[in-house]
């Protein structure tokens, strides 16, 4: 029974090291989440929820029903542009974590977000790309957030629609990262950066194997456009060749 008591305290021992490491390597600098344990702080700076957001969020008791509203009213607007992209990418946010029985207030703040750029876009209102504030996430790898903003802020990423839907969901996804971390599920948060990071690099590739078929595709086509027709005379002799070997056939036969 000891044996087995100091086998479980160094496993709990071990994952608390693992959990660490993974936190540092999200690079959090909220003080607040980076404490654990009863002396973790448990104020609005930490994320308790103060008036305001239990005012906003409070009246909010089918969850299921708003998220299902929303992606109708999504649903029926032409585009696919960099926030209809976003606002479909915090649905699908909201309803994992739905799904996921989540009560710590995460699903409330997608249906928020989600709800204030589906509005505008039924408006066609003017849009801010900033993050919304939430109560229930931290900041999670400012390295990737610092590439975000460069994508975000270059004068070709407004006209290259196939950037757009990519990077919008990449921004939920750090987000939603943000929010398991928030959660102290450090290995969750840095597990979500990594599978966004990876299907973006795969699509990439994808991508990339694709245009390079079409490439060939193209050049054989425009090769065998180039090749001149076979010679006339050799057309005409193949086509004696086979009429003389279908007489002897014949000929053959009737023997």
């Amino acid at each position: 029974m000891k044996l087995q008591f100091t086998v479980l305290t160094c496993a709990l021992l071990l994952s608390a090291c693992a959990d660490q490491a993974a936190r540092a390597r999200l690079g959090i600098q909220d003080p607040a989440v980076l404490q654990t344990g009863f002396g973790a702080a448990q104020d609005a700076a930490a994320g308790a929820p103060d008036r305001e957001w239990l005012d906003t969020f409070g009246p909010l008791t089918n969850r299921g029903s708003a998220l299902a509203s929303l992606q109708q009213r999504l649903d029926g607007i032409t585009g696919d542009g960099y926030f209809h992209a976003k606002a479909h990418c915090w649905i699908a946010a909201g309803r994992q974590e739905f799904d996921a029985r989540d009560q710590w207030g995460f699903v409330e703040e997608t249906i928020g977000a989600a709800a204030v750029l589906t509005t505008s876009l039924e408006r066609g209102a003017a849009i801010s790309a900033a993050r919304p504030p939430m109560r229930t996430l931290v900041t999670v790898r400012p390295d990737l957030w610092g590439i975000v903003e460069v994508v975000r802020r270059d004068p070709a990423f407004a006209a290259c629609q196939a950037a757009q839907a990519p990077l919008a969901c990449a921004e939920v996804e750090l987000m939603h990262a943000g929010h398991d971390a928030w959660r102290r599920s450090f290995d969750a948060a840095e597990a979500r950066v990594r599978r966004t990071c990876c299907e973006r690099r795969r699509k990439r590739r994808s991508n990339a194997r694709r245009r390079e078929l079409e490439r060939r595709h193209r050049w054989r086509a425009r090769v065998y456009r180039t090749l001149p027709p076979p010679p006339l005379r050799h057309a005409v002799r193949t086509r004696r060749l086979s009429q003389t070997r279908l007489a002897r056939l014949a000929f053959q036969d009737d023997g």
